[in-house]
């Protein structure tokens, strides 16, 4: 989205990066909102349920998108809104999701060899 979407705003129907770049600000905006209102609003939401919701989302967007080829460019802001918030929804699980698997010892194994490969110094047990 992020690629295609200016693509075919400045090459097909030829506006310029100036014109394009508020076209899609929606994307972006909806994304950061969700991403960062979802888990403050709907804490206790299973994300399961998020996920599901944002898939919706990102689902019905890409459909709203597709069927608004060779319209004009003002009819990009609802399915990029849509894409946003689906996008959001998802990044703001991955963290929770992914870090909930994982065993708290081998979590830590995780953050030391991290933090190894960061600062380049071995921990304090080799």
């Amino acid at each position: 989205m992020f690629f295609i979407v200016p693509l075919y705003l400045s090459a097909v129907l030829q506006y310029s990066a100036i014109d394009t770049g508020p076209r899609i600000m929606p994307l972006s905006v909806s994304l950061l909102i969700a991403a960062a209102g979802i888990p403050k609003l709907l804490p206790r939401v299973s994300p399961r349920l998020v996920t599901r919701c944002g898939r919706v989302l990102v689902l019905l967007g890409i459909l709203a998108l597709l069927n608004s080829i060779n319209k004009s460019a003002a009819v990009v802001t609802v399915p990029l809104l849509l894409i946003g918030l689906g996008i959001g929804a998802l990044g703001s699980q991955l963290g929770a999701v992914t870090v909930s698997a994982v065993p708290n010892h081998v979590a830590l194994a995780v953050v030391v060899n991290a933090g190894e490969r960061a600062t380049g110094a071995p921990s304090a047990g080799r």
